[in-house]
């Protein structure tokens, strides 16, 4: 066999087996978009659920009601 066949034969076997391992990257690929989609959700819970518990996290109007500003049911000034 010559050098030209050979390389034609590599050729072909890398054609034949490139299928299998452009779906095993796809299938790599959406199993990373799942995991950083699940860690993502997973930290947004967990950081809601810490900034209620400790009241970092609250409504407008109790802020304002702190300083003795009287404001309506959605937290803006109440101007009578």
């Amino acid at each position: 066999m010559d050098e030209k066949e050979k390389l034609d034969r590599v050729s072909e076997l890398l054609q034949e087996v490139k299928p299998y391992y452009a779906k095993q990257r796809k299938d790599r690929v959406t199993r990373l978009k799942v995991a950083c989609i699940l860690c993502f959700g997973m930290f947004t819970g967990l950081l809601i659920g810490y900034l209620n518990q400790y009241g970092v996290y609250s409504d407008s109007t109790e802020i304002v009601n702190e300083y003795g500003i009287p404001v309506d049911s959605y937290g803006l000034i109440d101007i009578n």
